[in-house]
């Protein structure tokens, strides 16, 4: 099935006849079940051995209900936690993969007296690092601060200054008093070497990216003052300070403070799971609940998520809570299960409730694929599952776009849909463009693998377009032995011109 589904990819997801020359232009219920019955009147043997059977049989039913309600509720079992820093007293009650091995290149920096842009993706694992690193430092004698942006006014120089000294206050009150820091005066006099003891001292400091928004003056006032203490730092206590945010804060500056007192030359980006780390996580929590998950599963979790932190907890979330009911009489989750679906609704093959492809099957062959294509060959960025988050009424709402291309001078969002309705692809054309706002990406794909009949058949102007003309769309029809694959395709040239293909087959290779 995969290598019919990659010649699929490369015979219609971005044909080299019309967007490889863009590309290089731009570089559950619980029903009731009795445990006992009530003869009520006298019955043949006949009769009350097949209701002997009948119990036996509800009985069973009753012990595997519950048996799967231990498995999948069980006591004192560790859970995925998907957002939020894994402090060492939890590490217990989660699943946690060890960064030690990964944190001795920041650990390395951070003793040598470097200012550290520690940067990645939101969820990706960052803070979880830095409380890691933060136990390593402090058994070393070091002392640790942490503070967060999002703790700091940034309405005016004044309110800056004075609540990032109750910051520090709230995190290290034995060595911060409520006003000890008001001005960037008060910052620096109170990091100098004789209030120390000779100790030394990192300082942290959270949601980085936050003093991007900040006017010029704050910005100028904060990076002058770390640069001052970094020219002279042998007249302070204060080893190194770690900057930690997404990759924006490696272009913080100001209209005064134009050379940045980190080392942007050398940033720490803050690195995604390996499959190792991966499988090695997912066998945990198979021991936990005495199941099995085919490593074809595993590798595709992998694959989708780029190894980032939030995502792959996502996955073994999802097969915890929507998935435990679907594993075989071996207490087994096989791939078919993982990758089709049931299209209830549409006709496939002449019928409604066929199974069909879900959408991580094309997801993960497309991802691949584009990787080998754009990253190897010409120096891009391919991301699965790129996390945004964004603020409301005090809350994180958390989105993930399937896939990013980003190049030197664009970023090209896609979504996949595998044999969606008409509904599902009306949410989708809305919700690409939201992505593509939040990414500032000026290329825009919707991308329809369907296995439903009408695809078949129908002439480009009956199938589903979206109203928006931004949107680029192909439709590729395949049946389910992908053995007939028809592509249509409604794009935007570089000229502006709407274009289609039209019921293009696409010939496979079969043998």
């Amino acid at each position: 099935m995969s290598s019919k589904i990659t010649q699929v990819f490369r015979r219609t997801v971005f044909p080299t006849h019309f967007v490889a020359p863009r590309v290089q232009c731009l570089q559950s219920p619980r029903p009731y079940l009795p445990l006992s019955r009530t003869l009520k009147y006298w019955k043949s043997w006949e009769d009350l051995n097949q209701e002997n059977k009948d119990l036996g049989q509800e009985n069973k039913l009753l012990r595997n209900k519950l048996e799967l309600h231990k498995y999948r509720y069980p006591k004192d079992k560790r859970r995925w936690m998907v957002n939020g820093t894994i402090e060492n007293a939890y590490r217990n009650y989660v699943y946690f993969v060890d960064l030690e091995e990964t944190n001795v290149p920041l650990l390395d920096m951070i003793l040598r007296g470097e200012f550290v842009t520690l940067y990645g993706a939101r969820a990706s694992g960052k803070s979880t690092r830095v409380d890691q690193v933060m136990e390593k430092l402090k058994s070393q004698g070091v002392i640790c601060i942490y503070v967060t942006f999002e703790q700091v006014n940034m309405e005016t120089k004044d309110s800056f200054w004075s609540s990032l000294g109750g910051a520090l206050h709230a995190s290290a009150p034995k060595y911060f008093g409520k006003a000890d820091v008001k001005s960037s005066d008060d910052f620096w006099l109170k990091f100098w070497k004789e209030q120390w003891n000779d100790n030394r001292v990192v300082l942290f400091i959270d949601e980085f990216d936050i003093l991007r928004e900040a006017h010029d003056d704050i910005k100028s006032s904060f990076l002058g003052v770390i640069r001052a203490i970094k020219n002279t730092k042998e007249n302070y206590a204060l080893l190194s300070l770690v900057a930690i945010g997404p990759f924006s804060i490696l272009r913080l500056s100001s209209d005064r403070i134009t050379t940045s007192p980190f080392n942007i030359s050398n940033p720490f980006r803050n690195p995604n799971f390996t499959l190792e780390q991966v499988q090695t996580v997912f066998k945990e929590f198979e021991d936990d609940f005495n199941l099995t998950i085919d490593p074809e599963i595993i590798e595709d979790i992998y694959n989708r998520t780029n190894g980032h932190a939030a995502l792959v907890c996502l996955c073994g979330k999802a097969i915890n809570s929507d998935l435990m009911s679907k594993l075989d009489e071996n207490r087994r989750l096989t791939s078919l299960t993982w990758s089709f679906k049931v299209a209830s609704t549409l006709y496939v093959d002449g019928k409604k409730e066929k199974q069909v492809p879900q959408e991580n099957v094309y997801n993960t062959e497309l991802n691949r694929i584009l990787v080998n294509w754009l990253v190897k060959n010409n120096g891009f960025e391919v991301t699965g599952q790129w996390h945004m988050v964004e603020s409301h009424a005090k809350k994180h709402v958390h989105t993930y776009s399937d896939i990013v291309i980003t190049t030197k001078r664009q970023r090209i969002v896609l979504e996949l849909l595998a044999t969606a309705t008409k509904k599902d692809l009306d949410e989708h054309f809305e919700r690409v463009l939201e992505y593509a706002e939040k990414l500032s990406a000026d290329d825009i794909w919707i991308v329809h693998f369907t296995c439903e009949d009408s695809y078949a058949t129908a002439t480009h102007e009956k199938l589903h377009w979206p109203p928006d003309d931004r949107i680029n769309v192909i439709h590729c029809f395949h049946n389910r032995s992908l053995e007939n694959v028809l592509m249509n395709v409604r794009y935007v040239d570089n000229s502006g011109t709407i274009k289609y293909i039209t019921d293009e087959a696409m010939p496979l290779n079969l043998s």
